[in-house]
């Protein structure tokens, strides 16, 4: 019935404007307090996470809306839009998974660190995309609201600091909590039969003999040892009593695990060794093949002496 259908029409239209008012002033309020008045299952240090989740949802259902009601139909068309709108929901599904996770593993503080660096790169990301937007959408008066709505106070948010990126980066070249977390669904031997078992094996081997690698190191700038093959340097130092015959023994074993992992076919095994021969190896002289008029002239030559054969 029409009269009916104007009804259904009319409560689905006010309804949604509702929802659009309701998350413009959800917007303003998380952007004046930068979400810290949002109620979060968290009180810890990661509490800040959950609230920028929050607000940055209602900021996007915010653009979401905003752009369907400027663009209309066109929005279809407009996919670099509609791509930073894409992005801004990838970095809030990848902030609630690694907080999901961390969550699901029991919590375990030596992941904060990550947690921190991976939310802080979406949260840099995610203002940047909404910026882009508001500049290319349409109409000016409506996206300077827009933009009073969202970020009253402006966009804060900052990439990881050069500090925190070494740490993470650290944390995982370490065995240790983090790489145990990271790793768990990853297929890893302690036998160095196979890739994993050997890269991890290396990896430890590396840890272990870096203070001793930094004392030969130490012994070649002072003149002690002249070697500058890592081999070499390796003998040179236990004959200048740098290391001892245990530590030898170590630095053998890691530079053979470290060999075996950087081993490719395409090198000889001495130039890893020290012992492969320096003088380029000649190139062997290739056949010239023969041009198609030459093997012509060869052919009619022999038949010329098989005909005068047969007379």
């Amino acid at each position: 019935h029409p009269a009916r259908a104007l009804a259904d029409f009319d409560e689905a239209f006010l309804g949604h404007v509702g929802h659009v008012m309701n998350v413009a002033a959800r917007s303003f309020v998380l952007g004046v307090t930068q979400g810290r008045l949002e109620k979060v299952p968290e009180t810890g240090e990661l509490a800040r996470h959950y609230q920028r989740i929050a607000r940055h949802s209602a900021n996007l259902a915010l653009l979401a809306d905003a752009a369907m009601a400027l663009l209309g139909g066109s929005l279809k068309f407009r996919e670099a839009i509609s791509a930073r709108l894409g992005d801004i929901l990838s970095q809030l599904y990848i902030c609630s998974a690694v907080l999901k996770m961390h969550n699901d593993d029991g919590r375990p503080a030596e992941m904060i660190p990550l947690i921190n660096h991976v939310c802080e790169n979406a949260f840099a990301t995610i203002e940047n995309r909404i910026s882009e937007v508001l500049r290319h959408l349409p109409a000016k008066p409506v996206t300077w609201l827009l933009r009073f709505i969202i970020a009253p106070t402006g966009f804060w948010a900052k990439y990881p600091h050069d500090t925190l990126t070494t740490k993470v980066a650290n944390s995982i070249c370490e065995p240790g909590v983090v790489r145990t977390v990271l790793f768990k669904d990853i297929f890893s031997a302690p036998e160095t039969d196979y890739a994993t078992g050997l890269l991890e094996q290396a990896m430890i081997a590396t840890q272990e003999c870096e203070p001793i690698e930094r004392r030969i190191l130490k012994a070649l700038r002072d003149g002690v040892i002249h070697e500058q093959h890592p081999v070499h340097r390796i003998e040179a130092a236990l004959e200048a009593s740098v290391l001892t015959d245990e530590e030898a023994v170590q630095m053998r074993h890691y530079y053979e695990l470290v060999k075996e992992v950087v081993d490719v076919d395409e090198f000889d095994e001495g130039v890893l060794e020290g012992t492969a021969d320096k003088k380029p190896t000649p190139a062997k002289t290739a056949t010239k093949p023969a041009s198609a008029a030459a093997k012509v002239k060869k052919k009619t030559t022999t038949r010329k002496k098989k005909v005068e054969g047969d007379a």
